[in-house]
C-alpha cells in the first residue's frame, strides 16, 4: 500500500463516470476494429471489446476461459461439463490425458463464446449468431450516427417497389441503400447455386430500374468492401450529400 493511503483504499472510489459515453449506450459502430478477419467475423471485428466486457460481466475470463460461478447465468452454467480449472491442470501434470479431452473443452468453450456474444448483438440490435444481417446491421447503425435526424427506415418495402425492398431508405434524402452479399455476384451452393444467381440479379436490375425512374438515389456496399464511416461519406460525397453530424 502506497504511503498516504488507508488500508480499504479502493481506486473505483476516485473515479468519475457519465453516461451516454460508450458505443452501446449510444447505439453505434466503433471506429476502430478490434481484430483482423482471420481471428474473428465481422460481429468480433467490430465489437470484440463488447465481447470480452459481456464475458467478465458472466463471470468468463477471456483467454483463460475460468469460470467464477456466482456471476455466471444458469445458460452459460449448464454448458459447463469440463471445469476449466481441472483441464488447465491436467495440461501441466498430465498432457496425454488433457489432449483426450481437448476437443470436447474447445466445443464447450465455443458453445459459450456463442452465449456471450448474442447476449452482445442483442444489446446492439443484430441477429443471433446463425441469422445472417451483420454487415447489413452494421452500415444501418453507421448511417444512423451519420443522420440522427433523419428518417431512416430498414427492410422498406413500399407497393411501388412491387414486392422487393430497400435494405435501408433514408426519406428525407430519397436515398436507397443496398448490401449486396457475395451471393449477388457468384453462385453459391447452399443459397440456390446459378439458378438463384440468375433470379437475384434480375431483381436487383428490377429494383435499380424502379428506383431510377421515381428519382431515388441508389447507392450499392458491397460485400469485399469494408464498412466503415469513411467509406459511407464517401459515397454519400459522390452524390454531393454530407452527414447531418460533424466528424
Amino acid at each position: 500500500m502506497k504511503q498516504g493511503r488507508p488500508n480499504d483504499y479502493k481506486i473505483i472510489e476516485f473515479l468519475n463516470f457519465e453516461n451516454k459515453l460508450c458505443h452501446e449506450c449510444n447505439g453505434i459502430v466503433p471506429k476502430y476494429r478490434y481484430c483482423h478477419e482471420m481471428y474473428g467475423g465481422t460481429f468480433k471485428q467490430n465489437y470484440g471489446w463488447y465481447i470480452n466486457k459481456q464475458a467478465y460481466e458472466f463471470g468468463i475470463e477471456p483467454i483463460t476461459n475460468r469460470i467464477i460461478p456466482e456471476l455466471c447465468p444458469n445458460e452459460v452454467l449448464e454448458l459447463v461439463k469440463i471445469d476449466p480449472n481441472y483441464y488447465y491442470e491436467l495440461v501441466r501434470t498430465n498432457p496425454a490425458e488433457a489432449e483426450k479431452l481437448r476437443k470436447k473443452f474447445q466445443r464447450q468453450n465455443n458453445q459459450i463464446w456463442n452465449v456471450i456474444e448474442n447476449e452482445v448483438r442483442l444489446k446492439f440490435g443484430h441477429k443471433k449468431i446463425g441469422e445472417a444481417w451483420i454487415s447489413e446491421t452494421i452500415l444501418y447503425y453507421i448511417i444512423r450516427n451519420l443522420y440522427p435526424n433523419m428518417t431512416i427506415l430498414r427492410h422498406f418495402r413500399p407497393d411501388f417497389l412491387e414486392g422487393l425492398e430497400l435494405d435501408i431508405f433514408i426519406k428525407e434524402l430519397n436515398i436507397g441503400v443496398e448490401y449486396q452479399g457475395i451471393q449477388h455476384f457468384k453462385a453459391v451452393k447452399h443459397w440456390g447455386g446459378k439458378k438463384a444467381l440468375k433470379k437475384l440479379q434480375a431483381r436487383d436490375e428490377k429494383k435499380k430500374q424502379i428506383c431510377k425512374s421515381l428519382g431515388i438515389h441508389l447507392i450499392h456496399f458491397n460485400y469485399d468492401e469494408g464498412l466503415s464511416k469513411d467509406l459511407i461519406q464517401a459515397k454519400f460525397q459522390e452524390l454531393k450529400l454530407t452527414s447531418s453530424r460533424k466528424s
